[in-house]
């Protein structure tokens, strides 16, 4: 591969990467703005619930997430999915499924 063919293989890498980046930056921002997930927008606050990060040893939130997309931290969006899927696990592992009478499910 010539000097020019690889320089143009980067550069049409990048603009990928810059469309998965604006797409997921623009589905974060949608999640973000649903009365739905605002307990998700941002980080647990640590003085609210102490024992939080003794319960959970990864936290996550969509500023989280939308700080990273900003840094390039996600390459592909797998690993993009993998940090929203946290969101999810976390809030049912500190937050386990309970019957309206206390108990576990």
């Amino acid at each position: 591969m010539s000097e020019q063919e690889r320089l143009r293989l980067e550069e049409q890498e990048e603009d990928v990467l810059r469309e998965l980046r604006l797409f997921l930056r623009n589905l974060t921002e949608r999640l973000m703005l649903d009365r739905r997930f605002k307990a998700f927008t941002k980080p647990v606050d640590i003085e609210e619930v102490p024992d939080y990060l003794i319960v959970i040893q990864k936290p996550m939130d969509l500023s989280t997430l939308l700080s990273n997309i900003d840094e390039h931290k996600y390459v592909t969006v797998n690993e993009f999915m993998s940090d929203a899927y946290l969101i999810w696990q976390n809030a049912l592992e500190y937050n386990p499924d309970r019957d309206p009478e206390g108990g576990t499910k």
